[in-house]
């Protein structure tokens, strides 16, 4: 692409990085993320959602604090860089904290979005009711 005189955006990045998590390349894809930065790509909400997708996809994201603190530490970063997470990156959390029985964490980002102006969407309601079904929660 490049030896064409053509020059990648963020959208060709977003798609190069979610590539490297499907072939299960996770660090190959972290790398290609920290180079995205450096070269001062534009990062946003869907590169984010990409990365945590792909952590969580890959069993990387699992029932443990320690990999369950470092999505949450993810969205922090997303601050950092000014970018602000939205209903599907909350979904994606949500989910996985639910995947792995903590239930109550996933009830938790639940009420987060409310004090960050975000708003739940059918999908989250659905991720919820699932998972407390399937785990008896309510029963």
């Amino acid at each position: 692409m490049v030896e064409r005189g053509l020059t990648p955006n963020f959208t060709t990045y977003n798609i190069m990085l979610k590539g490297y998590f499907r072939a299960g390349q996770i660090n190959e894809a972290w790398d290609f993320f920290l180079k995205m930065k450096k070269r001062k790509c534009e990062i946003d909400v869907v590169t984010y959602a990409t990365v945590i997708h792909g952590l969580g996809v890959a069993g990387e994201i699992k029932s443990s604090k320690g990999e369950m603190q470092r999505a949450l530490a993810f969205t922090e970063r997303m601050k950092y860089d000014e970018c602000k997470a939205n209903v599907q990156t909350y979904n994606i959390l949500i989910r996985y904290f639910c995947d792995s029985g903590e239930i109550e964490n996933g009830l938790d980002l639940f009420q987060k979005m409310g004090t960050e102006d975000c708003l739940p969407n059918m999908d989250t309601y659905n991720i919820l009711i699932s998972a407390m079904f399937v785990r008896a929660y309510i029963c």
